[in-house]
């Protein structure tokens, strides 16, 4: 690409990967939303005897905020 301004170029790069921590970091947040519905579930579960959906609320939470910290990290560190 001769014509290709290696600047912009760049720049076009540091917009993706800013983009992909903006991903990152809504994503996170649909899951932990959705963690707060399935926390419904969590007492009736241990009142039952299943740690199904105790088990299922700590995974998706922890992946939840993974995934908000790593996005965060990364959108901060990617963008110019």
């Amino acid at each position: 690409m001769p014509n290709m301004n290696p600047l912009r170029y760049r720049e076009e790069i540091q917009m993706g990967d800013a983009r992909w921590g903006s991903v990152a970091v809504v994503s996170g947040e649909v899951l932990l939303w959705m963690d707060l519905i399935l926390l419904s579930f969590v007492y009736s579960s241990i009142r039952d005897g299943s740690w199904f959906w105790v088990w299922w609320f700590l995974s998706q939470g922890g992946l939840g905020v993974i995934l908000v910290g790593a996005g965060s990290w990364y959108r901060y560190h990617h963008v110019s």
